[in-house]
């Protein structure tokens, strides 16, 4: 019985963490969030852009993020160029970790589900077999949980924990969802 309880409390423990997050960043073929994949041709740039998507608990606008992006065929697929949103001052590099501020506003973006942050500009430049990924992960320099975090419009400026996205170098390769967009990528998850 005591075994059972200690099963029961580890598993509750497990729900309420993966259900307390504030959005997700995700990166998606346009500002619209509607698609997170792609055929990408070798040798051509193609844009993908990362959006801070709101949840229906998430924060009405944000002031700050962090995070970073990580490609699963780094040596063949190239971020060639990356255009931040142009209200965003940055810390530290997209590959590595990232921490990037809202400048001129107290809270940016109140009202709007999605918020733009930046574009990523990708190269294949060995026509890489389809299925590779850029994902959105922590910044391993945060001090704040996993380093996948926004900052709400409070005082404080305190930071919660989001989700992170992926686009998918394959049509197909990716499913938003009917539903929401954060339980869509959570959904797809187990669909990989």
């Amino acid at each position: 019985m005591k075994k059972l309880s200690i099963i029961a409390i580890l598993v509750l423990m497990t729900a309420s963490a993966v259900s307390a997050h504030d959005g997700s960043i995700g990166i998606y073929t346009s500002k619209l969030a509607t698609d997170c994949d792609g055929d990408v041709p070798p040798f051509t740039p193609y844009d993908v852009y990362i959006m801070y998507f709101r949840s229906t608990s998430g924060p009405d606008g944000i002031t700050a993020a962090e995070f970073r992006v990580e490609i699963s065929a780094p040596a063949t697929i190239l971020i060639s160029q990356t255009t931040w949103n142009p209200s965003i001052l940055t810390n530290g590099s997209i590959t590595t970790g990232v921490a990037v501020t809202f400048q001129g506003v107290t809270c940016y973006g109140p009202g709007q589900e999605l918020i733009y942050l930046a574009t990523l500009q990708l190269m294949d430049i060995a026509g890489t077999p389809a299925g590779w990924t850029v994902r959105i992960l922590g910044d391993p320099r945060s001090s704040t949980g996993t380093g996948l975090n926004v900052a709400i419009c409070d005082e404080f400026k305190t930071m919660a924990p989001v989700l992170g996205g992926w686009f998918v170098g394959e049509e197909g390769g990716c499913n938003i969802g009917a539903e929401s967009r954060t339980w869509g990528a959570v959904k797809s998850l187990y669909n990989q």
